[in-house]
């Protein structure tokens, strides 16, 4: 089956039956993936909220290294699935160049929408909006920095052969597609999601105070 009609297919699947969709396993992967990297960097939130400590760099750190871990391991059966050939053991080249995308996914989800937002707010964007179209832009725009890491780690699985210029031919023909199915996919994630998040939170605890339970 192409990935053209893979992709039809997972659509019709997740419209007319959603049932059938929630029991593949790759829903079951990524759906891991998101729950706990928002698990884990509102935990640090609340831990560094009830300390009065800035929670930017440890909230960096923390999800980082859970993303990472469970984004990795993710990656390596989405890789050994759908690869070009029998599944066999990832090279820790490519471990390393999905480790790296991954970081710089959740820096740009959860540590740069607060920076970009105050800097748009001294020009004169309300809080609200700032703070929102941050969290949409910023984890979108890091796909096309991270998009090559992405695929130079699947062809040095795919094609452990590939010469230096291979591999750079191989990126820049997949570049702009990958680059835009990956915004696709960030987009309801670490975008819209993390409008959500920040909302949700900010509604259970309007004035930003430790939860009493931690008092």
């Amino acid at each position: 089956m192409k990935l053209n009609d893979s992709l039809i297919d997972s659509v019709k699947t997740l419209f007319l039956r959603p049932h059938v969709f929630a029991q593949r396993r790759s829903f079951h992967l990524v759906t891991g993936v998101y729950f706990s990297t928002y698990i884990a960097a509102n935990t640090t939130d609340t831990v560094c909220s009830h300390n009065r400590a800035d929670s930017k760099y440890p909230k960096f750190v923390v999800t980082s290294l859970v993303n990472g871990g469970v984004g990795v391991a993710k990656d390596r059966a989405f890789t050994r699935m759908f690869g070009l050939k029998p599944p066999t053991g990832l090279p820790w080249g490519t471990y390393g160049l999905f480790g790296a995308r991954d970081a710089l996914t959740i820096f740009a989800s959860f540590t740069l929408p607060p920076i970009i937002a105050r800097r748009m707010q001294t020009l004169g964007y309300s809080e609200e909006f700032a703070l929102n179209a941050a969290q949409i832009v910023c984890p979108i725009g890091i796909q096309f920095f991270s998009t090559p890491l992405h695929l130079t780690g699947l062809n040095l699985y795919n094609c452990p052969q590939y010469t230096l210029s291979e591999r750079a031919a191989f990126v820049r023909r997949e570049y702009l597609k990958s680059a835009l199915a990956r915004c696709m996919r960030i987009l309801p994630a670490f975008g819209i999601g993390g409008v959500f998040n920040r909302k949700l939170r900010k509604g259970l605890n309007p004035q930003g105070a430790p939860p009493s339970y931690l008092s």
